[in-house]
């Protein structure tokens, strides 16, 4: 049977609660972490660790389709430097080297 010291304050030491000592404790421990009452209840704690996974995931799902999406965009200006430097136009009165 578990002792009741974490429950008793520290006046409190010569009394013993042999019997009552570990209800207590069962009590405070539902009172500060109340265990969840019907379906709804129990879906609301487990979806609330699932909604941040899926949080997670859909950030990670979006950086990784926006850099997909933005590699095509990089390719094309680059290739537009490219045509630009290939085929620049030189200023009037100077030559082209």
């Amino acid at each position: 049977m578990p002792n009741s010291e974490g429950s008793r304050r520290f006046d409190e030491t010569n009394i013993r609660y042999t019997y009552w000592g570990p209800r207590f404790r069962i009590l405070l421990d539902e009172l500060e972490n109340p265990s969840p009452r019907g379906l709804q209840q129990r879906w609301e704690r487990i979806s609330k660790q699932r909604h941040m996974m899926q949080a997670a995931v859909i950030g990670i799902m979006v950086t990784v389709l926006l850099g997909l999406l933005s590699l095509p965009l990089q390719i094309f200006q680059a290739w537009i430097s490219y045509q630009q430097m290939k085929y620049s136009i030189p200023p009037t009165g100077t030559t082209r080297v």
